[in-house]
């Protein structure tokens, strides 16, 4: 059922901030929309009436709309308007008690958290950008015998195109830093440099949604290697006799080193089908038992390697299913920051 737009939600751009406007307003509907303050079905403003409230460029409007309709936030009906998703349940997307004494300050009045509180408290490690050697194969195999190739056009997945990294940037970053080496070679930090994981959690707050501090960032030299932490985490805990083997629940394909490391946890293997939507989620209700002891490993912006997005609906049934269980759900973001546009 739709919902006539409510006259009181006001949205404040900041004209004199680096973020562009129409990120600006992008970031506050979808924040509105976790928070449960722009409900399910309810209306939003139309783009050229948005546009005059807020003294804007229409397009900016419309690109914001652009990004949220793409990520199934809101539905558009010819004719009719733009509203937000049906899949959103009514009260947002919130889990439903606190979890924690460290974000006791970010509850609202009814003792709920938001989606990217929820995200800051449970993302251990961002599983983030290396995809060297077979670690990030698919887990039904794709191999990385690359030596010696010259291939017009390559199709292996991970890999991004050389021409566009920023070598000349890089180049000068790096003579500079090594010109103060002796700054760096007696600091041992076994979270990662400080300055490094303080300039991450500036940038995971704004671009990603993830409220964190530099305290709370884990810095890996590669891929694998958090994900080893993520499971000495998850799946080395003692387990009792009459408990069952911990899971290791991913995607399939996936990344193929996830898969190894279920032999070395004595965790059982659980590979689950991927379609247009991303993950089947449907086809977790067959694991449903009390309580499950592992975690559900998913690449949700971009699946590794078939590219789609896990959507909406699949993305509240997943943590809906992982709450009850009693899963860890650990987020393989590694292409989220190569973003160009949109």
């Amino acid at each position: 059922m739709y919902k006539a737009a409510e006259p009181t939600v006001t949205f404040m751009l900041n004209v004199h901030a680096e973020r562009p406007l129409q990120v600006q307003l992008f970031e506050q509907i979808r924040a509105m929309i976790h928070d449960g303050q722009l409900k399910s079905g309810q209306a939003l403003p139309a783009t050229r009436a948005l546009s005059e409230q807020l003294g804007v460029s229409r397009n900016t409007v419309v690109l914001a709309y652009d990004r949220l309709l793409s990520e199934g936030y809101i539905e558009s009906k010819r004719s009719i308007g733009t509203f937000v998703s049906q899949a959103i349940p009514n009260d947002g997307i919130l889990l439903k008690e606190p979890i924690g004494d460290d974000l006791s300050h970010t509850e609202n009045d009814e003792g709920t958290v938001s989606t990217a509180q929820l995200i800051a408290a449970q993302h251990l490690a961002d599983s983030a950008s290396d995809f060297n050697g077979s670690a990030n194969g698919q887990a039904h195999g794709i191999g990385r015998q690359r030596d010696n190739l010259d291939l017009s056009i390559d199709f292996c997945p991970g890999l991004m195109d050389p021409d566009l990294f920023p070598v000349g940037a890089w180049r000068r970053i790096y003579h500079r830093k090594c010109a103060q080496i002796e700054r760096y070679l007696n600091q041992v930090d076994p979270q990662g440099l400080y300055e490094l994981r303080r300039a991450i959690a500036d940038h995971l707050g704004p671009a990603r949604g993830i409220i964190t501090r530099a305290q709370d960032v884990v810095v890996t030299p590669s891929v694998q290697d958090a994900r080893a932490l993520l499971s000495q985490i998850l799946l080395h805990a003692p387990v009792q006799e009459e408990q069952t083997k911990p899971y290791i629940i991913m995607e399939a394909p996936g990344p193929a080193g996830v898969a190894e490391l279920a032999p070395q946890a004595k965790a059982e293997l659980v590979t689950i089908e991927v379609d247009e939507e991303g993950l089947r989620t449907d086809l977790l209700a067959s694991l449903k038992q009390e309580p499950l002891k592992g975690m559900v490993y998913v690449c949700p912006g971009q699946h590794f390697p078939l590219g789609m997005s896990l959507s909406l609906q699949r993305r509240i049934e997943l943590l809906e299913w992982a709450h009850a269980s009693g899963l860890m759900v650990v987020e393989d973001e590694s292409d989220s920051d190569f973003c160009f546009s949109g």
